[in-house]
């Protein structure tokens, strides 16, 4: 007998109770909205018994809510409740709330078969290899899983920003597993349009041909969002570079990066803190002392350079991945570079930024004609300073 349960239609996981059968949705907008969002076709006819968990119902319902969609061909799921019990609506509650830890649905208990003199049948223990779980991010272990989901959740709540974190291992996450927020300034808190907050779903990630994982090679990515974005007075748009990838217009000239990544004694920031940084030429990123084959290796892989100071406790770090290092030219912000990589240093078996040495980004300049190949013909235009 197996005990292995049905798998969730849309994101094809195991699930206890916590799931709706398909036959109270929209079947048909439910396929479309797989089309636009997911991006993929569903290989086979949605049957009335397939089970649909409740996340993924909620995290449907949650970006349409928030991004005031007004396509109705887009809204499979029930409108209402009723086909909820009062502990799923609790979790659903939970989850709109925010309060993730209290919106777990537990593992149902189950029944042992009984054999046929009618005893209950025994779980037999068998040698278990030892395992250690490793986060993908700063590539710490862990012998639980649930240390390591702790450990997401405090140090790497943010960190999917580039091509090397939507990346794992060669595949690349799902444009509906991503959720955008523009004009954010907390990270734990001011998720609505009242807080200047503008959510948008992904339908496509465009991630680099030649991107390479051990290498960090080609660390670029695009993500591609359902609908327009609107300016407004904490969202503004940030112009491509425009003047050529020589670094003598860069002389004495520094970036800003944002972001919520680790802090002092690598705490996770809930206020979006700012860096100003001194801009680096690669051949100055070669010379610098002790690290000179770290920073050469980096800049042959593909175009890079290093922003920063030596010794001044000063450099982006673990969750500011994807930054964008802006400067301002009369007035007007570029994307000069994006945060790629930093020095490591190992911190009780995990790999996290060593504030001591420059930062390397990716040279945006050098992307420029990949960028506006990737981009919707409606999304380009010329601009002339």
């Amino acid at each position: 007998m197996s005990f292995q349960k049905m798998l969730c239609l849309i994101c094809e996981r195991p699930m206890a109770d916590g799931a709706i059968p398909a036959v109270h949705v929209d079947k048909e907008k439910l396929e479309t909205w797989i089309l636009n969002v997911c991006g993929h076709e569903l290989a086979e006819e949605i049957e009335d018994h397939d089970l649909i968990c409740y996340f993924c119902l909620w995290h449907a319902e949650f970006q349409w809510k928030f991004n005031e969609m007004v396509d109705e061909s887009l809204v499979w799921w029930p409108r209402n409740s009723e086909n909820l019990d009062d502990a799923a609506k609790e979790l659903r509650k939970n989850y709109f709330e925010g309060k993730l830890e209290q919106c777990w649905v537990q593992l149902e208990k189950i029944e042992l078969p009984k054999n046929a003199n009618g005893e209950e049948g025994q779980i037999v223990e068998v040698e278990i290899r030892q395992r250690l779980w490793k986060c993908i991010c700063c590539g710490k272990r862990y012998k639980y899983s649930y240390d390591l989901s702790k450990h997401m959740k405090k140090i790497h709540k943010e960190a999917i920003r580039s091509a090397h974190c939507v990346d794992q291992k060669g595949s690349t996450l799902e444009a509906g597993s991503l959720v955008v927020a523009l004009g954010k300034e907390l990270l734990n808190s001011g998720w609505t349009k009242d807080d200047g907050v503008s959510i948008h779903s992904v339908r496509g990630v465009i991630k680099h041909e030649e991107y390479d994982h051990n290498l960090v090679k080609n660390d670029i990515v695009q993500l591609h969002l359902t609908r327009s974005v609107e300016t407004t007075i904490t969202v503004s748009p940030l112009c491509l570079w425009y003047k050529s990838s020589n670094f003598e217009l860069l002389n004495n000239v520094n970036g800003t990066i944002a972001g919520w990544g680790l802090i002092q004694d690598y705490n996770l920031a809930d206020q979006l803190q700012r860096l100003d940084l001194p801009i680096l030429n690669p051949d100055q990123c070669k010379l610098i002392e002790g690290k000179e084959t770290f920073y050469s290796t980096k800049m042959r892989a593909s175009p890079k350079f290093c922003a920063g100071y030596i010794n001044r406790n000063k450099s982006p770090c673990n969750g500011d991945s994807g930054a964008a290092l802006v400067v301002e030219e009369n007035g007007v912000f570029y994307a000069r570079g994006i945060v790629s990589e930093t020095v490591a240093k190992n911190i009780d078996n995990g790999k996290f930024c060593n504030t001591d040495y420059p930062a390397i980004f990716t040279d945006v300049a050098a992307y420029r004609r990949w960028i506006i190949d990737h981009t919707d013909d409606e999304l380009k235009y010329s601009y002339v300073p």
